[in-house]
């Protein structure tokens, strides 16, 4: 909303002059009114600039003349005021050169002084600066308001998009779409933001750009001091025109988003902290009566009564793949846990509403809503395609990471709920010994190695599992061989040699002379019906004592 020529040319002196060229330019911006009557150097400023001059220095020298056209010009000069009496008109050469160049040339006679021409234009700016000045101010009135009255960042982007007549979204740090307005579905730019800015550098939180390809203008804005990025304000504007007004709106908009973030996380935090609470009581302290459990989750709004079951992720195990990676940092991870707390949710619930997510000390903890009429194993099978969602969404937002969704088994009372606790962190063990592959994992299909694994370090199961394979494994550890490996996979295959020499990568035959090598060794016939089980339970003993380092 600067002074622009085309406006100037109706005030005091210059309403007495006439327009020799650039007509096409009169909406250049007015912000200085100057007077140059010495030879123009490159050095100076000139942009949004309003030069009066009579030529003095360059009166006769076209070619100076020529150039003082071209740096104002370059230097994106508002216009030119030229004065006669040193000389009486300007060569047409000069008046060609500045048409060409889009810079408009104004002639006043020297009967015009200059300070009827300066005094005018310099009082219509610092009105135009105060109108300025007190937009603005109503504008950060506006926004505090909406803040101090909780209106809410729907409220906050209704008035920022009412105040710049443009789309706005709310987006918090990863990316996720808050709010918008007017309201929209589909946001496919911001899936991914924080990677996509990350050509842009550390953004300041009060620095405003514009992203040319995706035809944004974008804010970044900070709820503290030393965190990532809390969020972004998108503004879409093809054009690329948001004004003075519109960028202050804007900015405006930042800071209070900022603060309500911060309210919001205050709330949430204070929340969290109550649930992390109750959680840790549920789980780890069984003398506090049932119905005293159930009364304090239903202040939560969460039902504990019926069928339940606990799966656990481990977020240890995350956080330390995901900072081993280069340029990773312990405030993305920070970032990208609370995104993933916040979404899982939604999809959780998905399924049938009244899911849970919380945090717990090294672990989320996911307790679905189950149906109360179907079995367990039909149960299984209606959660499955959730939990599939959620690992898919862990893997799209924490990268390719070793990463385990166990299940402990279903129950219907609190002390229940505690067994299938400790069941889905004794899965978790397990699966982290590599001796399954399954990604998605369920106590049941894990029970036998649950309690291998609980067995492994008395005195007694050390003894029995040496004098049975024992030998084996020495044979192994001193010629480089496989041989224990080969006898699992072939109880595996129910002692068929085919799928196991499949599985082993290696031809029947070969397996063939592995076994009867094995036999020859462990100088006992393990396939037998009274040897194979023991045999068996040793190798996958010897796979969870090999991960455990207790041999």
């Amino acid at each position: 909303m600067a002074l622009t020529v085309a406006q100037a040319l109706k005030f005091g002196g210059l309403a007495r002059g006439r327009l020799l060229c650039g007509a096409c330019a009169l909406d250049n911006e007015i912000e200085i009114v100057s007077i140059i009557e010495a030879p123009l150097d490159r050095d100076w400023k000139t942009e949004k600039t309003l030069f009066l001059t009579s030529f003095y220095a360059v009166k006769d020298d076209i070619k100076s003349q020529l150039r003082t056209i071209e740096v104002l010009s370059d230097g994106k000069c508002a216009a030119l005021v030229f004065q006669t009496g040193i000389l009486d008109a300007l060569p047409a050469e000069v008046l060609q050169r500045a048409e060409k160049l889009g810079l408009p040339i104004i002639e006043v006679t020297e009967e015009v002084p200059y300070p009827e021409i300066i005094q005018p234009l310099v009082g219509a700016m610092l009105q135009e600066k105060t109108y300025l000045l007190q937009r603005a101010d109503d504008i950060h009135r506006r926004m505090i308001d909406l803040c101090l009255t909780g209106g809410g960042l729907d409220a906050i982007a209704a008035a920022l998009n009412d105040l710049i007549k443009r789309p706005v979204r709310i987006l918090d740090g990863w990316g996720s779409l808050i709010t918008a307005c007017p309201a929209e579905t589909d946001d496919n730019f911001s899936n991914g933001l924080h990677k996509k800015l990350a050509v842009h550098g550390d953004l300041p939180g009060s620095h405003l750009i514009y992203l040319n390809d995706e035809k944004f203008w974008l804010m970044r804005f900070l709820s503290g001091s030393g965190r990532e990025s809390d969020g972004y304000i998108l503004i879409k504007d093809e054009n690329k025109s948001l004004d003075f007004l519109d960028q202050t709106a804007v900015e405006q908009a930042a800071v209070v988003v900022a603060l309500e973030i911060a309210k919001q996380r205050a709330v949430l935090e204070a929340e969290r902290r109550i649930q992390r609470d109750f959680i840790e009581n549920l789980l780890l302290d069984d003398h506090l009566p049932e119905n005293l459990i159930l009364n304090r989750a239903h202040s939560l709004g969460w039902d504990l009564q019926g069928k339940k079951v606990i799966a656990v992720i481990n977020l240890a195990d995350l956080r330390q793949f995901y900072l081993s990676r280069a340029g990773s940092t312990e405030e993305e991870f920070t970032l990208a846990k609370s995104y993933l707390v916040q979404s899982m949710p939604a999809i959780l619930n998905e399924l049938r509403p009244g899911g849970i997510v919380v945090e717990q000390g090294d672990f989320i903890l996911l307790i679905p809503e189950c149906e109360k009429h179907l079995n367990n194993a039909a149960l299984r099978k209606s959660l499955q395609p959730a939990v599939e969602n959620i690992y898919t969404l862990i893997k799209q937002t924490l990268g390719e990471c070793p990463l385990y969704i166990c299940f402990g088994g279903f129950y219907d009372t609190v002390q229940g709920l505690r067994n299938s606790f400790d069941e889905a962190r004794s899965t978790l063990k397990v699966c982290r010994t590599q001796i399954i592959s399954q990604f998605i994992t369920w106590y049941d299909d894990v029970a036998l190695y649950v309690l291998l694994d609980r067995i492994a370090e008395q005195p007694e199961t050390r003894q029995w599992f040496i004098r049975t394979i024992g030998s084996l494994l020495d044979y192994d550890r001193e010629n480089g061989t496989r041989l224990v490996v080969t006898l699992e996979a072939y109880f595996d295959a129910n002692q068929q040699i085919q799928p196991a020499a499949y599985h082993l990568f290696v031809h029947p035959k070969t397996l063939k002379y592995r076994l009867r090598r094995i036999e020859d060794i462990l100088g006992v016939n393990p396939f037998s019906p009274e040897q194979h089980l023991s045999y068996y339970l040793a190798c996958k003993l010897a796979r969870m004592l090999e991960f455990s380092h207790l041999r």
